[in-house]
């Protein structure tokens, strides 16, 4: 689900993010536009399929491009960026 208010987009997960749910999350992404924040809260989430985070990723990639900026909240062990474990480069992306 995707909300928004005055340039801050919030995308938040609820359970378990299979890979069926790709298409709907391309969708929601396409939706932020160039300058906004972008929240993305995996709070509710027990697992995220690697095709969804292999999807985010690339966004996150493409972020800067965009003069977008993104935050990774509450995201469970599991699937938590971690390069060594999961093939993410969330730190590099964001400059940590």
């Amino acid at each position: 689900m995707i909300t928004h208010h005055d340039g801050h987009y919030l995308l938040s997960f609820r359970k378990d993010v299979s890979f069926a749910a790709r298409a709907t999350l391309t969708r929601y992404l396409a939706q932020v536009p160039d300058h906004a924040t972008l929240i993305i809260d995996a709070q509710r989430a027990d697992f995220v399929d690697r095709d969804v985070r292999d999807t985010l990723q690339a966004f996150v990639d493409d972020a800067p491009r965009r003069g977008m900026t993104i935050e990774m909240l509450h995201w469970p062990p599991r699937c938590a960026p971690a390069r060594s474990r999961l093939g993410w480069s969330l730190p590099r992306a964001l400059g940590w």
